[in-house]
């Protein structure tokens, strides 16, 4: 008996401990925003200030801040999910509302598109579609799995997309979204461990490719939030095909 009292004792302060972990990071995220939203300010009248020969180097800023304003918007919604989580009410945190699936994939892709001119995108399929989701929550994992495709793919090849309605025989209707990259695939000893917050890298030793460790992470959650799957794969002939499947509204449990 008192082994397994020891053993709950050691498991409680570990939760306890995870959970202040994961209070703190999201407070330093919010204190973030205040003076990242100072700098864009200042960073607006700058503009209308500088020469012209200094719009580049403001330019290169404001794309700079973006970053960090995404970065901070993963920060926030990791903690809130995985503490959502934690307490056994994941679903609560989704803002649901009915979605066209094709207009919410082509808006992603057209600010990708705007943000990365140089990186194409080949949309094989996108079907039209309605979907019961936290619109700005799935828009965010599809962006990050474009974004992902795009920092291992050389600029000279395209990714590829693909979102289409799957229909019986599965049990249910369900959305697969396909983003297929033409990198080097991924180790698959870490398949599993590319969704925990922080970890880099798709092989042994690789975190040469920029990023955070934070956009899959947050796939991940947002995913388990809607009662969907999401998947790493490597495709043959090379690259990585990133698969999601969502049910066309979450579990009635979720939604509650």
């Amino acid at each position: 008996q008192a082994p397994a009292a020891r053993a709950q004792l050691l498991a409680d302060r570990n939760a306890e401990l995870l959970l202040a972990q994961k209070h703190l990071l999201a407070q330093v995220g919010h204190e973030l925003r205040t003076p990242l939203a100072r700098i864009g300010v200042a960073l607006d009248i700058a503009r209308e200030r500088v020469a012209q020969d200094d719009a580049p180097q403001l330019h290169d800023v404001d794309r700079d801040l973006d970053e960090m304003a995404r970065l901070i918007s993963d920060i926030l919604a990791v903690s809130r999910l995985e503490t959502a989580q934690m307490q056994g009410v994941l679903g609560a945190t989704l803002q649901l509302e009915e979605v066209q699936l094709d207009a919410l994939v082509e808006e992603v892709v057209r600010r990708f598109s705007t943000a990365f001119p140089d990186r194409r995108i080949s949309p094989c399929m996108i079907e039209p579609g309605e979907i019961l989701c936290d619109r700005i929550l799935l828009g965010r994992v599809l962006w990050n799995l474009l974004e992902n495709a795009h920092r291992y793919s050389p600029l000279d090849q395209s990714i590829g997309l693909r979102t289409f309605v799957e229909t019986p025989p599965v049990e249910t209707n369900r959305v697969v979204w396909l983003v297929e990259d033409r990198g080097e695939g991924i180790d698959p000893d870490l398949s599993a461990r590319v969704f925990e917050p922080f970890f880099q890298g798709r092989t042994a030793g690789d975190a040469t490719t920029g990023g955070f460790g934070l956009g899959l992470s947050l796939c991940r959650r947002v995913i388990d939030a809607h009662g969907g799957t999401i998947a790493l794969e490597n495709r043959t002939g090379g690259g990585l095909c990133a698969h999601v499947t969502l049910p066309l509204a979450p579990p009635a449990e979720e939604q509650a």
